[in-house]
């Protein structure tokens, strides 16, 4: 009886009891919930390990892990390849716009040809006509 009467030696803060009350109460939820996702979730088959097979050492085949620096080489050529097809088509274009400024260029220099000549024989004309207008 005497121990009835002696006062607790540590007495927890009113904080700390709060903190473990509401962790019980977290915990008790967590549970529900786990209980609740169990039912919701659908079972998963069961796996037969008897079926499954080692193969003989000879029959193993031997995949060597990804080598990332290939990958990136190989990703890079792509790249590179696909830049070249696009250039090649420019340049293709480029050529094509290059024939047509050319016959351009070729119908620019006839037409000023043909201008030369018509004012040669423009002048020639006049002149003609100065010299028989003079002779009558």
């Amino acid at each position: 009886m005497a121990n009835e009467n002696q006062k607790p030696i540590h007495k927890l803060p009113e904080s700390t009891i709060r903190i473990m009350e509401e962790a019980q109460k977290s915990y008790k939820r967590l549970a529900g919930s786990i209980a609740n996702m169990a039912s919701i979730l659908p079972k998963f088959p069961k796996i037969d390990i008897s079926k499954f097979q080692i193969l003989d050492q000879q029959e193993r085949e031997i995949v060597p892990p990804l080598n990332y620096d290939l990958m990136h080489e190989q990703n890079e050529w792509k790249r590179h390849i696909e830049i070249l097809d696009v250039q090649n088509v420019v340049v293709e274009t480029l050529s094509g716009i290059l024939k047509e400024q050319k016959s351009t260029t070729k119908l620019t220099l006839c037409l000023k040809k043909l201008t030369w000549a018509i004012l040669i024989l423009t002048m020639l004309g006049i002149v003609a006509t100065v010299i028989f207008s003079i002779m009558k």
